[in-house]
């Protein structure tokens, strides 16, 4: 009797949490991720299509977010720079921010990937209706490979993994 109220207990928060997850999700895995054209925070204009044909990793953020901010650098570290030649597209959008505020944000942090505004949210409901930070890793077929809400150790590890395994899988080459 003892060992079903703990497994019930045990099942319980693991579907809590693995519910949590995808909450908020409006793109799921196997969903073709949705065009957006943005102001990136140098004012031109950048559209999501123009990258099709890429592994590409579409973040959302805002300025205002601790673990966004704390996040942010460690991206460009331990994904852009380690894939940078490997045709890994890294594009993060600032939830809420205008273009000439990322701008700011983008050069005082000295970030390498594009920066782009959503200051009515009109990308980010798109994907998504809450949370972030969130990561959408898209295939070259310009569908979503992986989905991630948060930013804990173990969730970008696994992003940092799944990143690496797009570029490798057969639909990423060129």
């Amino acid at each position: 009797m003892r060992n079903n109220i703990i497994l019930t207990a045990f099942l319980s928060v693991t579907l809590s949490v693995a519910a949590f997850a995808h909450e908020g999700d409006v793109i799921h895995v196997g969903d073709e991720a949705p065009n957006f054209t943005a102001t990136a925070s140098d004012g031109t204009s950048v559209s999501l299509s123009t990258h099709k044909g890429n592994v590409i990793l579409l973040g959302f953020f805002a300025t205002w977010c601790q673990g966004c901010v704390e996040e942010l650098p460690r991206l460009d570290r331990e994904i852009v720079a380690q894939h940078k030649n490997e045709g890994l597209v890294v594009i993060e959008v600032g939830r809420g921010a205008t273009a000439s505020e990322l701008d700011g944000f983008k050069r005082r942090n000295n970030f390498s990937f594009m920066i782009l505004e959503d200051p009515r949210r009109e990308t980010y409901t798109k994907y998504a209706t809450a949370y972030i930070p969130r990561f959408y890793l898209i295939g070259k077929d310009g569908r979503v490979k992986f989905t991630v809400t948060g930013s804990g150790d173990s969730d970008f590890a696994e992003l940092k993994r799944r990143v690496a395994q797009e570029l490798l899988s057969p639909t990423a080459r060129n």
